[in-house]
This record gives C-alpha cells, structure tokens and sequence, in this order.
C-alpha cells in the first residue's frame, strides 16, 4: 500500500516503533503484514491518495494510550 499526502498531516506509528508526521507531499508505503496505527493528525482534515494494488482488508486495533 501507498499513501501521499496531500494536505494535512498523516500520523503513522508503526508497531513497536514511534509515532511520524507525515505533510503534505510526504510518500508512506508499507507491506500486506505490516501492523500500525495510522489516520489525520489533531483532528484535523487531512487529504490522502492510497493505492492499493491487490485486496485490502483493515483490522481496527485500539490505540495505545499516551
């Protein structure tokens, strides 16, 4: 998958890593196993294009507390 931000900013925290703000023009790509926490930053909008070549499925998972 491939995400490019627009505009806003895109939060990104892989598993076990730490948390990344992505702005616009910033290009994030990732495998079919790669587990993470991810959407728009301080709630505000954020415009992103994903490409997705094969199937797609999402899992929800909690977010960590800070």
């Amino acid at each position: 998958m491939k995400i490019f931000v627009v505009s806003g900013t895109w939060l990104h925290t892989p598993e076990g890593g730490k948390e990344h703000k992505l702005g616009p023009g910033s290009l994030l790509a990732y495998g079919p196993k790669d587990r993470h926490v991810s959407g728009p930053g301080d709630n505000a909008e954020c415009i992103f294009f994903i490409e997705q070549p094969a199937k797609f499925d999402m899992v929800p998972v909690e977010m960590p507390k800070k």
